[in-house]
């Protein structure tokens, strides 16, 4: 009897076991192994009446979420995941032979000039080809304020002047020696240009009225609001670059940084890169329409502003000339500050950031992530953000969803010769209108001006042309180069 009861509850015991480990995996424990013995098991039956005490699992550990993992799939609780990120690759553009500072500062001082010759003929031209003409020369000159010419002149060969300094210490001194040299030459040339403004101002206001004497400091004054006492912007076109560091809580240090770029695999850096770069982009947009309308305030309008009460001039044919010097101008100076490297650097910079679309449908369910400023989105992502639901446009998207921006940058650079092709339209356009001009006008002076103004547009559109021709082919592959990498 001893042995069967034995017998017996061993085979309960068994059976309890394995009753006991199917409740557990049920419940979502960890399933411990059964091991049959023939007597009572402390842990399984440790109270009397067949009550059990079953041993609880310890909970799992939690598994880490590391850095890496967030930029790869953005949202790791929230959203569902997201593909791998495919870096876009970069084509490097040939090397694209630039007008030099002085060869550009030259081309617009003689633009300048002649422009400013040109009004003036316009203004107060003569006959001095017929028989009994009173004069032998082209204009009356005696209607002329010399000083305002020189303020004029001196106000315009400014940025030449300085671009020949420059050239002189970085040749004959030491490259050790060129920030201190350039600091204290720019200082001596600043104060002699203000010296000689004065005099010409002392020498005409006896004859002037303070609003005309304001007129011509005008400009200068606007400056002052503009590039707040920057006098480098008052010299040259092409500002130093400079990126703001934080020294405390409240302070910044401005500090020179040489403009290019480098692929980041983190987004806040990204944003960083595309926050200088558009900074400088936004400095050197300033200066083409400051230094563009200088250029024409002082060519075209003063020497109307300064006309007598009593001289009659063609005012519909000066105003086609202000126009015409305002978009050569213009053109000009977009061509020098915007080359085609920097346009690829900023090229570079979009394609790392992205652009984002927004979603007009917000009661769809289509599964999303938050959005995450840590987090580099790949193309086709869907976020949300400030409740607005938005899908990835770039290959890799570090921009925020929203950010005007941001979306201007992606939108202008993601390719660069459209841009340019509109700008080959523009000058197209012009080229077209002085062409007409010259079949149907038949003064002389008429025919001076326009001729100027053609010829540094046909300039101007062949930089264009040729820049838009090497940038569309180079781009192009680019972009086949970047729809084999993705599929």
């Amino acid at each position: 009897m001893l042995g069967i009861a034995e017998g017996t509850t061993g085979r309960v015991a068994v059976v309890v076991a394995v009753a006991d480990a199917v409740v557990n995996a049920v419940g979502g424990g960890i399933v411990e192994p059964a091991v049959a013995t023939t007597g009572i098991q402390p842990e399984i039956f440790a109270m009397a009446g067949g009550r059990r005490n079953t041993p609880r699992a310890p909970p799992p550990k939690p598994v880490p979420f590391l850095d890496h993992d967030l930029k790869r799939i953005g949202h790791a609780e929230d959203g569902p995941p997201l593909m791998p990120i495919t870096p876009p690759k970069h084509m490097t553009i040939p090397d694209i032979p630039r007008i030099s500072e002085i060869g550009f500062e030259t081309l617009m001082l003689v633009f300048s000039l002649m422009s400013l010759a040109l009004q003036y003929l316009n203004i107060y031209r003569t006959v001095f080809w017929l028989p009994h003409s009173h004069t032998k020369y082209a204009m009356n000159l005696y209607l002329i304020d010399g000083s305002v010419v020189w303020f004029i002149v001196i106000t315009l060969t400014r940025r030449w002047g300085w671009s020949i300094i420059k050239l002189i210490v970085t040749r004959c001194l030491h490259q050790s020696l060129w920030k201190s040299a350039l600091s204290v030459a720019r200082i001596l040339f600043v104060c002699t240009i203000a010296i000689l403004l004065g005099f010409c101002l002392y020498t005409i206001s006896d004859a002037l009225t303070y609003i005309k004497i304001l007129a011509l400091g005008y400009p200068l004054v606007f400056y002052v609001f503009i590039f707040d006492m920057e006098i480098t912007s008052f010299l040259e076109v092409i500002p130093v670059p400079l990126h703001y560091k934080e020294e405390g809580v409240k302070s910044r240090q401005a500090v020179p940084r040489v403009i290019q770029h480098a692929c980041q695999n983190s987004a806040e850096a990204v944003r960083g890169e595309v926050e200088f770069l558009t900074n400088d982009c936004n400095k050197r947009m300033a200066q083409v329409m400051y230094q563009t309308i200088v250029i024409v305030y002082y060519t075209t309008l003063i020497p109307c502003f300064f006309v007598p009460s009593s001289l009659y001039y063609d005012v519909p044919w000066v105003s086609c000339h202000i126009l015409f010097v305002t978009t050569t101008c213009f053109m000009w100076h977009l061509l020098y500050c915007y080359p085609p490297r920097y346009c690829d650097i900023l090229h570079r910079a979009s394609l790392h950031l992205g652009g984002w679309a927004r979603l007009e449908g917000r009661s769809s369910h289509a599964p999303y992530n938050p959005w995450s400023n840590a987090v580099l989105w790949p193309q086709g992502a869907l976020v949300k953000h400030n409740r607005e639901l938005y899908r990835a446009e770039g290959i890799t998207n570090a921009a925020e969803p929203g950010n005007t921006t941001h979306a201007r940058l992606h939108a202008i650079f993601c390719d660069p010769s459209r841009p340019v092709l509109v700008l080959v339209w523009v000058c197209v356009c012009c080229v077209l209108l002085h062409l007409a001009l010259l079949v149907s006008l038949h003064q002389w002076h008429q025919l001076l001006a326009t001729a100027l103004v053609l010829s540094a547009s046909y300039a101007a559109l062949y930089y264009l042309l040729r820049d838009y021709l090497v940038l569309r082919k180079v781009y192009q592959q680019e972009q086949q180069l970047q729809e084999r990498v993705v599929n």
